[in-house]
């Protein structure tokens, strides 16, 4: 039963009228209602000048009204619309990632050892180890220097920064460069890995030239007859110290700098000539390094900024012994080690356990700032990547021929040895001579492919010929009078030859480093390309890392590769 018990008391509440505050109550409410009505309507209607006082602007009237707004649009403004100054650590954050700029800590100390700094002069007693990469911050980086956004900000000279851009016609810096020359710039010694076809060369021959009007000359104080560079940069080639040196020549013919190179193959008394008549930059092969420092041609006493370029690729071709009896030259200054005095950067595509303790041995521990654009070891993205299964050598021969009659000139082929280029060309001029005959007496040969296989100019360089004939060689492939050339890994690395729209691997490689560095003569300096690799399964050993590579780099793997390799493997640390 619900409801109310019979009889129950009613509650009795004892108050007075008087005591009743609705009334307050409802006119406080009333009163905050019309505040926010005002308000309401205040942000509605017309503003003029007596809301803002007598100075009022347009810029206080928006602060006014959006008092948030100023702040949320700097917020998400993009890092290229900021000036260097407005830059947050976020901005450079998302810079570096965008640039594909990653900083790493190089140095890590053993148990027991002391730091190297820059100032050292006794290189027995503090030995560094050089530990795996780990990520750096972005803020970390920052103590050595931030990167460049534009040739502006790169802390050029003016009269450098005029030639970059209108000389050299330089538009805008690739990532290693702007990474590199800040670091370069600001004293540091320099790790540099970058894809190959990325700008290196610039990337320390544009600091060197820097740093040349700034140095103070060095007197020795014991005479000799020697000539004695600011600079030296070592490369692993003939062609690719050449080229180097022709890229110099670019900015040092209107700075006036003299550079010499020294290179293998070519006459040593009139390298020696040229040496006798000045030297600012020196740049040399290993090899004929070692030579003119026997020879006492040249004397590295004052000797301040060190360059390897293909560090890696110099000490894989042996020449580690000679690189160290070139540094023991540039150290020997008064019996002192010279470390902290010199500046020295090594670029690189892979970063292997050799490279890895020469960087060890005579880099400076405190000052040594690692770089690594992309990812070292894969190929650039702008190469797309086409490897195909072929059961014989005359289905391989037969496919070739199909490719140069359908790829635009100029081609690569690499062949990996000097016979086998030898008998390739042979080979496809024995097809050129078939099908012109059969072209004359009218049995076949007309088609436009068929036509401009015949018409085709094709060329061998490899070690075998004399450096001047293969010096020949490259110019006339660069000027478009060779249409294919045959080659070696003689070619393989770092030469540079514009406009290569496609390479042919006719025969792979044995080890993955060297297919990346040969895939890299196109898709260069943002270029695109196409890479071909005619595989038979005597490539087997390398199709795990080559499945690697291609998918790495979101490229097609064949179902054939993938049969009679279902688990590739991944590249080794040293890769």
């Amino acid at each position: 039963m619900s409801g109310r018990k019979a009889g129950a008391r009613r509650t009795a509440f004892d108050w007075d009228a008087s005591e009743d505050t609705s009334a307050l109550q409802d006119a406080e409410l009333e009163a905050l209602r019309a505040q926010v009505q005002d308000e309401a309507l205040r942000k509605t209607r017309p503003f003029d000048a007596a809301d803002l006082g007598s100075n009022g602007t347009d810029g206080d009237l928006d602060a006014l009204l959006y008092p948030r707004r100023k702040h949320a649009r700097t917020q998400v403004r993009h890092w290229s619309d900021k000036e260097r100054a407005e830059m947050t650590d976020r901005d450079w954050r998302i810079f570096c990632e965008d640039m594909a700029i990653t900083y790493q800590r190089t140095w890590t100390l053993k148990k027991g050892e002391e730091a190297v700094d820059d100032k050292s002069k006794d290189n027995n007693n503090a030995r560094t180890a050089l530990a795996p990469a780990t990520a750096h911050t972005v803020a970390a980086s920052a103590r050595y220097a931030r990167p460049a956004r534009n040739w502006n900000e790169m802390g050029l000279s003016n009269e450098l920064l005029e030639i970059v851009l209108s000389v050299a016609k330089y538009s805008r810096p690739t990532p290693i460069q702007m990474a590199a020359i800040p670091v370069v710039n600001a004293g540091h010694d320099l790790i540099a890995l970058a894809e190959t076809g990325s700008g290196k060369t610039a990337a320390f021959v544009l600091p060197l030239l820097n740093f040349l009007p700034r140095t103070e000359v060095y007197s020795p104080e014991v005479s000799h007859d020697g000539q004695n560079p600011r600079a030296l940069i070592l490369a692993p080639t003939r062609e690719l110290a050449q080229q180097i040196q022709a890229e110099t020549l670019k900015f040092t013919a209107i700075l006036g700098h003299r550079v010499v190179c020294v290179v293998g193959g070519q006459d040593i008394d009139v390298q020696a000539m040229a040496l006798r008549e000045g030297c600012d930059v020196l740049i040399a092969t290993p090899g004929r390094m070692v030579d003119c420092l026997e020879r006492h041609m040249v004397v590295l006493d004052r000797c301040d900024y060190l360059v390897f370029d293909e560090a890696d690729r110099m000490l894989d071709m042996g020449f580690d012994a000679q690189i160290r009896a070139i540094m023991q030259a540039v150290c020997a200054r008064a019996g002192l080690d010279r470390r902290g005095e010199r500046q020295t950067l090594m670029f690189s595509a892979t970063m292997p356990e050799l490279v890895r303790a020469l960087a060890k041995d005579f880099m400076r521990t405190s000052s040594c700032v690692h770089i690594t654009i992309g990812e070292a070891g894969r190929s650039v993205a702008r190469i797309q990547q086409r490897v195909e299964l072929i059961a014989s050598e005359p289905a391989k021969l037969k496919r070739l021929i199909e490719l140069l009659e359908s790829c635009d000139p100029p081609v690569l082929i690499f062949v990996n040895t000097k016979r086998g280029c030898d008998m390739l060309l042979r080979s496809i001029e024995e097809e050129q001579s078939s099908r012109r005959g059969a072209s004359h007496d009218g049995t076949g040969g007309r088609g436009a492919g068929s036509r401009k296989m015949c018409r085709l100019r094709l060329a061998v360089m490899h070690s075998g010929k004399t450096q001047s004939t293969r010096q020949e060689l490259l110019e006339k492939f660069r000027r478009g009078a060779v249409d294919a050339l045959i080659a070696t890994d003689v070619i393989g690395r770092g030469i540079d030859v514009r406009g290569v729209n496609h390479v042919i691997n006719y025969e792979l490689p044995s080890r993955i480093d060297t297919y990346v560095h040969r895939i890299g003569r196109t898709g260069r300096a943002g270029a695109l390309g196409t890479a071909w690799s005619l595989a038979t399964p005597d490539d087997a050993p390398l199709f795990p890392l080559l499945i690697h590579q291609l998918r790495s780099t979101h490229n097609a793997c064949p179902a054939e590769l993938l049969r009679l390799c279902p688990s590739p493997l991944h590249p080794r640390d040293d890769f």
